[in-house]
């Protein structure tokens, strides 16, 4: 288990322009990588909208980009190491990814801070996914991408994208295992 301090309040910055035109590349990773239309472009952060591309590293130093899962169901997770219930939320991570996997659900970390409330480090993301025993993406956010979703006052938060990349759940809750399942399912 990985230790907490107390407490789950954002540090909130902004971060890039939407519906520019945008020429999307395919990282170089282990993930599944799906063709992204060319048409994609990025709209927004509320409902229905589709988010900028989201770039970091993952937990084995490769570089990652949301858009890559796009044709997917993808559970975007957000979270802090330092956040109590981020781990509370992480202990049911790879039950579900491996519960949906094979049905074309793609569950992802996102992690703008580790305990020092810095950009994780490889070893920060490396670290999170031993402690809970997750296989799936663990992403480092250094361009804080993630501010532009986390309105609240504390992490987690977790959002579902539908398989053409829009928001589909802007914020699943109340934000447990069971629930993030039911908001799937009602996707599948």
């Amino acid at each position: 288990m990985v230790s907490a301090s107390v407490g789950c309040a954002p540090h909130l910055t902004t971060t890039g322009e939407t519906g520019e035109p945008y020429v999307w590349v395919a990282p170089t990773n282990s993930w599944e990588t799906n063709e992204v239309p060319e048409e994609l472009r990025a709209q927004g952060y509320t409902k229905g909208d589709v988010p900028d591309d989201f770039r970091g590293l993952d937990q084995f130093g490769d570089e990652f980009s949301l858009w890559q899962f796009y044709g997917d169901i993808v559970v975007v997770d957000i979270s802090t190491m330092w956040c109590a219930p981020c781990q509370d939320l992480a202990e049911g991570v790879e039950e579900t990814w491996l519960h949906y996997k094979d049905l074309g659900v793609k569950y992802i970390t996102v992690m703008p801070e580790n305990f020092d409330y810095e950009t994780p480090t490889t070893e920060d993301l490396v670290s999170w996914a031993e402690a809970f025993g997750i296989t799936a993406p663990i992403i480092a956010d250094p361009d804080r991408w993630s501010d532009n979703l986390v309105t609240g006052s504390a992490y987690p938060r977790v959002l579902i994208l539908d398989r053409e990349m829009q928001i589909a759940v802007p914020n699943v809750i109340p934000l447990t295992d069971p629930q993030i399942r039911e908001e799937i399912d009602s996707l599948l």
